[in-house]
Formats: structure tokens, sequence, C-alpha cells
């Protein structure tokens, strides 16, 4: 690599796994089960990321636990051992058995408040590109998200994956259905299921059209059921409430 590059560096440290600080207000979700496989299958390939600001890591914190629960289970480390390793691959250990994980290192944010809005968008960002609501959005995180972000919106530092309108949202009072029905005009909605039903085991296509003209109906061999007497066809997509006057 060429040596008169410039720029900030990103580096990548080995250091005790014990002693990668976890970033404690963070209200991120995490499936450790599954990220506890995924490290088993594919390696440690994806190194958490440390920022000075917040001194902790900003994001890999749920990859860095999962790694945690495979050194501390013996079942695990078996497995590792039968398969010829002594730590998951991209995880080193020292004569003493002890563990050492890659972190990112550099590139720290310009204040605490700007480091957790990357840690939101980190994981975020990820799912931008389906069509997801910000509730969708909402379910990696547990109850302590919207007043992260609430937080974050006071200090002008909102994740660039939550705008206003995101945030008024979570933040909103859930709707208290019971309330709002008040003062609803009355409705009767009428049983309109059938009383009884029967199933007709028709041996051929001439026995289905025979069944057809005995019961006046159009009937082929796509048709799933039908109503007797035949039932008049109902359309609702035309229909509209209007205020009476």
């Amino acid at each position: 690599m060429s040596q008169d590059l410039k720029g900030e560096r990103i580096t990548i440290e080995y250091i005790p796994l014990d002693k990668a600080v976890l970033w404690d207000e963070n209200p991120k979700s995490h499936d450790i089960g599954s990220l506890c496989e995924s490290i088993a299958r594919y390696g440690f390939v994806d190194p958490p990321k440390f920022d000075a600001q917040l001194g902790a890591l900003v994001y890999g914190n749920g990859r860095t636990i999962a790694l945690q629960a495979i050194r501390d289970d013996p079942a695990a480390i078996k497995r590792l051992r039968e398969s010829g390793l002594e730590t998951p691959r991209g995880v080193l250990c020292d004569a003493e058995g002890n563990w050492y994980v890659p972190v990112k290192f550099g590139i720290d944010q310009n204040s605490r408040d700007v480091a957790r809005a990357l840690a939101v968008d980190h994981n975020n960002l990820t799912m931008l590109g389906g069509d997801f609501a910000v509730w969708d959005v909402a379910k990696m995180w547990n109850e302590s998200y919207p007043e992260l972000l609430r937080l974050l919106a006071e200090a002008e530092t909102l994740p660039v994956s939550v705008d206003g309108d995101d945030l008024d949202a979570l933040l909103a009072e859930p709707l208290d259905y019971d309330k709002e029905w008040q003062g609803m005009p009355e409705f009767e909605q009428k049983d309109l299921t059938s009383a009884y039903q029967i199933i007709v085991h028709l041996a051929s296509l001439e026995d289905l059209r025979a069944f057809a003209e005995l019961v006046g109906q159009n009937i082929t061999e796509k048709t799933r059921f039908i109503w007797y007497p035949e039932m008049e066809e109902r359309r609702f997509m035309d229909k509209r409430y209007i205020e009476q006057s």
C-alpha cells in the first residue's frame, strides 16, 4: 500500500474480549442465539467499532455479547475443538486461553450525542432499502428507543434514518379506542354466516354439470363453494358513509 495516503484512518486492533466496553445505554434488542450460530458458521467477520466520545462500542455490542456467550459455553467450546479450532475464526487466543476480539478504532464522532445517533443509524439504515414503516424499524429496539430519539432531537442530532414525523409517531400516545368510539352512530352487524354447511362429493364432470343444473347455478371445476338459494353479490367498494343533514 502506498505510504503517502492522506485522511483519517480506521485501524483494527485485537483487544482482550473482556476489555471490550459495551454501550450500557444501548436500546437495541439482539437475537443472541442467532448471532452465536452466525459466528460459529461464518467466523467473526464484522468487527465492532469503538468510539472515544461514547467510551464504548458504538456498534457491534450484540456480536460481542454473543462471542462472550460462545466462550463461556462448554458445549460451544467442544464443538469448536471438534472442528479443529480453539476460537471462532477471526478471534485470537493467547497461551492462557484468553480470547482477543478485533475492534475498529478511529473516526471518533464530535460529541456523545452524534455517536449515539451513529449507533442508531448503523442499525436502521440496513432496513431503509425496504418498504418498512417507522413501527417496523422500531421493533429492533426496546422501549427506551423513543426516549433516546427525543433526547437526540433536543440536541439537534437526530439520526439520518429518523425524521420529525417518525419521532412524533413514536412519541404519540396510543389511541384509546373505547374513548374514540364514544358518539359514533349505532350500527347493527347482522350475522351473514351460513346456518348449515354440507360437503357434496361429485364423481365426474358430468355429475358436476347435472348438479349445477339441479340447483340452477353456474358451477365449474374451479368453484369452491356456492350459496343455496343463490345469494345476490354484495358490493361495498362503491359505498360511502355520509353525514345526514
